[in-house]
């Protein structure tokens, strides 16, 4: 007999929808229960699951925030606190070991069709409106999944030589981050025969200036988006927000795309190996034209990482996975 699943009712839906599905693909969904009386009155937006069983207990905390501050109240309720992103420094203090797991990235996808979602968000708002502080949030979370592809959608696709497609966002405090993405782009424009699309998405607010040349004049729905994904024949990777695991690598992983990224900062479920998994750009992304350069003409190497980087996230990064991890670390004390 399968555990019951009891899932904190304040949740964020919209990030934590991978984890939901997570929780529904590895115990079923008729075991998977919205609840609050059986948690603390944790802060709005926290991901926090109790398995029960005949036996024993198990609480689970999963952090999916761009910061790689570890909330204290949080961690010291549950028996396992899953994080996206670990720093070096405390995945190895002592005094996070065996409760802190690393979960790699995640994204947003599509768990509920609006009117499921409006059922949903009404069941939990009467079981969590106490401890809700911003109702608006926490409505629109529930709009926010729907408009999301669901996990179905991000399968492989047949990549095309020499086309490149890149769509990312504009960051208002992430120099870094849109300097890297303007770099790739320049270098990808400069290639021979290479034929580029996409570029910075459209800010409804058009406060971040200097990118004007290489923001796109259309809005790509998230199905073309996808589409064009598969289609690229490289996919490029740098931390955003905080240094954080993005949710472009998650999706990179889960489409079995060829991945070129900048060095990740942030601690993985399992270290990535160069020219096997991942390209990792050492040296600055101006300075990489030549690795891109042959890497777009080398089919072989190619396709050798399309094929482990999609065995990475069956292996790693599947929803269904991240939770059979998180829940055997838990039974394990």
């Amino acid at each position: 007999m399968k555990p019951k699943i009891y899932l904190y009712a304040a949740c964020d839906v919209y990030y934590g929808s991978y984890y939901i599905q997570g929780l529904m693909d590895y115990f079923g969904p008729a075991n998977v229960h919205f609840n609050s009386s059986k948690f603390p009155a944790f802060k709005q937006n926290t991901f926090a699951f109790i398995v029960q069983d005949r036996v024993e207990t198990k609480k689970i905390i999963i952090d999916f925030y761009d910061s790689s501050e570890i909330d204290p109240t949080t961690f010291n309720w549950c028996d396992v606190y899953g994080k996206i992103n670990i720093t070096p420094a405390d995945y190895h203090n002592q005094k996070f070991k065996n409760k802190l797991v690393a979960i790699g990235p995640g994204f947003g996808i599509k768990i509920w069709n609006i009117p499921k979602a409006i059922f949903i968000s009404l069941y939990n708002f009467i079981l969590s409106y106490k401890n809700l502080d911003n109702y608006r949030r926490f409505f629109r979370n529930y709009k926010a999944q729907a408009e999301r592809a669901p996990i179905k959608k991000y399968d492989r696709g047949t990549a095309e030589k020499n086309y490149v497609f890149m769509l990312n966002s504009l960051w208002k405090k992430e120099a870094t981050t849109n300097l890297n993405r303007t770099k790739f782009i320049e270098i990808c424009k400069a290639i021979p025969g290479v034929k580029f699309e996409g570029g910075f998405a459209p800010r409804t607010i058009n406060d971040v200036s200097g990118f004007e040349n290489y923001t796109t004049t259309k809005r790509y729905s998230i199905e073309d988006y996808l589409e064009k994904i598969k289609k690229s024949s490289i996919a490029f990777n740098t931390p955003a927000v905080l240094d954080c695991l993005g949710w472009k690598l998650g999706e990179f992983f889960a489409l079995g795309k060829a991945i070129v990224s900048t060095p990740i900062l942030r601690i993985l479920p399992e270290s990535l190996t160069h020219e096997e998994n991942i390209i990792i750009l050492l040296k600055d992304v101006a300075e990489s034209k030549t690795i891109i350069e042959n890497f777009l003409i080398d089919n072989e190497m190619r396709m050798r990482l399309e094929d482990n980087s999609y065995k990475y996230y069956i292996k790693y990064l599947s929803p269904e996975k991240v939770i059979e991890r998180l829940v055997s670390q838990a039974m394990e004390f």
